[in-house]
């Protein structure tokens, strides 16, 4: 019951969200210009930063209705509050892109290495798994282990930067890539464990 009222409570928000992250868009000129880009179909100037009410109101969700939260989720939070705020400065002043890349690529390592995000087995069609948790090398940080398979830290590393990138690159219609991430979320929510399976 509580995932039904948080998905509930998230897009309620986000809703609520939108229209106040549109005027502070347009204040601080975080703005999608049609004549600059030929791609885009729209014929006026568009807010950007929608991903910011959805990730305000996933916070603002999970912070009330989870009652603790696991090493995972705050290597999520770490990753994406970097990437949100490199890509809201970028909507408002364009980035040279090799610095949107490099803050996304230290946000996938900093979150591979410290919160356990990561990509430890790759299945084929037909069953076999490749597993990748024995550590190439070890090392201590701050009182921290770290523990890094090579070949995991860049798979993940390339997961992560290319699905940002991803989602990025497909935003040319007003909406398409929220529309997308909701498809994505609903797929992985279905194939995801469940605690009370």
């Amino acid at each position: 019951m509580i995932y039904f009222v948080a998905l509930v409570a998230t897009f309620a928000l986000t809703v609520l969200l939108v229209p106040l992250i549109k005027k502070v868009a347009f204040r601080v000129g975080a703005v999608d210009l049609p004549q600059k880009n030929s791609r885009k179909i729209h014929t006026k100037a568009m807010a950007r930063g929608g991903g910011i009410a959805i990730y305000i109101a996933f916070v603002i969700t999970t912070f009330v209705l989870v009652p603790s939260h696991s090493p995972e989720y705050w290597g999520l939070l770490f990753a994406a509050t970097a990437v949100l705020i490199v890509g809201f400065i970028d909507d408002m002043q364009s980035l040279n892109p090799w610095v949107k890349l490099l803050v996304q690529v230290i946000a996938a390592v900093v979150a591979f290495s410290f919160f356990g995000i990561r990509i430890e087995a790759v299945t084929s069609p037909i069953g076999q798994s490749l597993v990748f948790t024995d550590p190439n090398f070890s090392f201590t940080l701050a009182n921290h282990l770290v523990s890094i398979n090579l070949i995991a830290l860049l798979l993940t590393t390339v997961w992560l930067v290319g699905m940002t990138n991803t989602m990025n690159f497909v935003d040319g219609i007003d909406g398409l890539s929220g529309g997308i991430a909701a498809i994505a979320a609903i797929i992985m929510f279905f194939f995801s464990p469940k605690p009370w399976s």
